[in-house]
């Protein structure tokens, strides 16, 4: 078998390049059948390798095809290397699904290693793009994609500055527990400054994308034009912040779950036959945290929650609605409003906001009968029939 040169390296202004393909087979065909996925193992790790040894920022660049994984690909840093960006880029254009498996201009990597395994680990200066990741019939990871602290050779825990742009993972064949997981190990400090772009998080078995650090310090991760689709959770979210802006979630029975502890934020986000918006479950966080969901288009699902909550709070907030579109005919429009609900901080008034939204009814906050009640701030409101909701400050509802 005929192998291309190596080590190759293009040097530019910033990145020095380093070609999987060069440790690939000559004959591209081999890495070209979509049901005979070539092993992409020796090839990966002999360039990782190669680029840990520059003092510059590297780029491991990957070509389309369709490959296959059994060993976990860890990026994260390492005592005495240089901690300038690690990125690892495929071919894929975007996670469009459409014509998956068909085309040839993506990078496909399937995971065929051992059960509750990951694919790819994240620590710090890493980026991972442009590119497909599944898990085989029978296989089942733990999560494609992992942004831990750096191991103990790596002096400091601080994991900060990962990206993951244009990257798509399906688990509707072998199964994906998580297609993204934020800080799994308990007690890790300083998980921040994440960046994740147009990627598409679909079928997984408990959250599409599951914020777990436990240490209120994994903050401002950003998700842009991103997909949440078919998982029992979009993002799950234990403690941080985190700022969602133009996404999409569709067939989830809860989108969005905010743990509190800082500033929360979702803008822009199309969503579609969800149970639940937002679910902000008892026993959160319950100190007073901004909130805020705007511009967003809330199609209410049929198979929503019997109560009718299409965001409910167990919180003080200040939560801050604005600017959102409430609509779906198939629903009994009576049922649809935001749930408050708090009683964990002894004389605290939840404290709602809503500005310039359409709902489908006039009573559009209300709060569990058994919980503490509410103090609604209305301005602008109005209903399909473009009837206004009279305007009023501080209503309390008991």
């Amino acid at each position: 078998m005929t192998y291309q040169n190596s080590p190759s390296v293009t040097e530019s202004w910033y990145f020095d390049e380093f070609s999987v393909a060069r440790y690939l087979p000559a004959n591209t065909q081999m890495w070209r059948d979509p049901t005979n996925p070539y092993p992409l193992d020796v090839a990966l790790l002999k360039a990782i390798a190669y680029a840990r040894l520059r003092n510059r920022a590297r780029r491991i660049t990957l070509p389309p095809g369709f490959f296959s994984l059994v060993t976990t690909i860890d990026l994260r840093s390492r005592t005495g290397q240089n901690l300038q960006m690690l990125s690892v880029e495929g071919a894929s254009p975007s996670p469009d699904d459409t014509g998956l498996l068909s085309r040839d201009t993506h990078t496909c990597i399937t995971w065929e290693g051992a059960n509750g395994a990951d694919m790819f680990q994240l620590s710090r200066n890493q980026k991972l793009s442009g590119m497909i990741l599944t898990a085989a019939a029978g296989k089942h990871l733990r999560a494609a994609i992992v942004w831990d602290a750096p191991p103990a050779l790596d002096p400091g825990p601080i994991g900060t500055d990962v990206s993951v742009e244009n990257v798509g993972v399906y688990g509707n064949n072998g199964l994906i527990d998580y297609g993204l997981l934020i800080g799994p190990t308990t007690g890790v400090p300083n998980l921040e400054h994440g960046t994740f772009k147009h990627c598409t998080f679909a079928n997984a078995q408990i959250a599409a994308v599951k914020v777990a650090s436990d240490t209120q310090q994994s903050k401002y991760h950003l998700f842009e034009r991103c997909a949440f689709v078919s998982s029992p959770r979009g993002i799950d979210i234990v403690t941080g912040s985190v700022h969602v802006f133009h996404c999409f979630g569709a067939s989830c029975p809860i989108l969005f779950v905010p743990g509190g502890q800082d500033t929360l934020r979702f803008d822009t986000v199309d969503s579609e036959d969800c149970g639940r918006f937002i679910d902000q479950p008892a026993g959160f966080n319950a100190a007073p945290t901004p909130i805020v969901i705007t511009n967003s288009r809330i199609s209410c699902s049929p198979n929503m929650a019997a109560d009718g909550g299409v965001m409910r709070f167990f919180h003080p907030g200040p939560i801050q609605v604005e600017g959102c579109l409430f609509e779906n005919a198939n629903v009994n429009p009576a049922l649809v409003h935001i749930l408050s609900s708090c009683a964990a901080l002894s004389g605290v008034v939840p404290t709602i906001q809503t500005r310039g939204n359409v709902f489908l009814n006039n009573t559009p906050v209300r709060t569990s009968p058994a919980q503490s009640g509410t103090y609604w701030t209305t301005i602008g409101d109005m209903l399909f029939d473009a009837t206004r909701i009279p305007s009023a400050l501080d209503t309390f509802i008991p």
